[in-house]
């Protein structure tokens, strides 16, 4: 079995062309295409990465937690964010959650069932007031290309038919003109110039950005988001319950939870959604937006194993 949990201690080589990052023994990593024992040897393309947006420029963070069980949980956006709200909300209030008649895949952000009472948006904040040091912080990280598709889906094409107050920096589902605006504004932001952060921008900002991953990126258990529909997210349950089991939660809860998890779904999932897939070849036709991307993401690539896509000479 492929394991999807993996806590890793991240660090950078003095050489320029390779970036090392550690993981314990024990994690399989079948993404990467290098794997020496517990270490991945990312390899730093020379013409990927050199104009590449830094790390660990923070932004807001959304923590929930389930305090009975000392477990807490930093959602990214597009990364089974939606879902694992109602999964702390359930092991919050279990009777009351079902009783209100909800369910993993009827949570929705304005009307979420626990809201402010089990939230945060800031960390290491938190676990100070909280005395939260002796929590299991554990984070869900997915391939930096197939989130901003899934993003710019939801985002960009479906929420905006619903919500007029969603907007993608004035450009609609004009991938050129979307991908041009994120290049442009978290370059300045980066920078430290002033520039606010919108809804949008939370599902589009690098994964490095969210969850205050510069000091807390060595205490997180870190999961692999896997699609409902492969046989990935059978090996993520699995892994999931282990977590669960570690910090007490009962096997009859581990059960409900887990048979959520595979009746449910986000309903701002796109996967297998037709426009999604015209905006993924729309993607891969258009190596110098592909290749823009990378420098978004390039270090959610590196630092979180995942390998750079090939991309056409331009």
């Amino acid at each position: 079995m492929t394991c999807v949990i993996c806590l890793m201690v991240v660090f950078f080589s003095r050489s320029p062309e390779y970036v090392s990052i550690e993981r314990r023994e024990d994690s399989g990593d079948a993404k990467s295409p290098f794997n020496e024992g517990g270490r991945v040897i990312v390899r730093k393309d020379l013409n990927l990465g050199l104009t590449a947006l830094p790390p660990f420029k923070h932004h807001i963070s959304h923590l929930v937690h389930a305090k009975k069980y000392n477990l807490a949980a930093c959602l990214i956006p597009k990364a089974m964010s939606t879902i694992m709200t109602a999964v702390l909300c359930f092991l919050n209030a279990p009777n009351a959650f079902r009783a209100a008649n909800r369910t993993f895949g009827t949570e929705k952000w304005p009307t979420r069932f626990c809201k402010d009472a089990i939230e945060s948006f800031r960390v290491q904040e938190w676990a100070a007031k909280n005395n939260a040091t002796d929590f299991t912080y554990f984070t869900i990280v997915r391939e930096p290309i197939s989130r901003f598709i899934a993003a710019f889906t939801d985002k960009c094409y479906y929420e905006p038919k619903k919500l007029n107050w969603v907007n993608c920096f004035d450009c609609g589902y004009d991938m050129e003109c979307v991908i041009n605006s994120m290049w442009e504004r978290y370059s300045a932001f980066a920078r430290g110039e002033n520039v606010t952060l919108t809804y949008v921008d939370q599902h589009l900002i690098p994964i490095t950005w969210n969850c205050e991953f510069s000091d807390m990126r060595g205490k997180y258990v870190i999961f692999d988001y896997a699609k409902q529909s492969s046989p990935q997210y059978n090996d993520f349950k699995w892994e999931f319950s282990k977590l669960l089991k570690r910090s007490n939660v009962s096997d009859e809860l581990i059960g409900q939870v887990l048979d959520g998890l595979s009746k449910h779904s986000s309903p701002h999932t796109t996967e297998n959604k037709e426009e999604r897939i015209r905006f993924e070849r729309e993607l891969a036709s258009k190596p110098h937006l592909l290749r823009k991307l990378v420098d978004i993401y390039y270090y959610d690539f590196v630092i979180f194993g995942y390998p750079i896509p090939p991309i056409a000479e331009l």
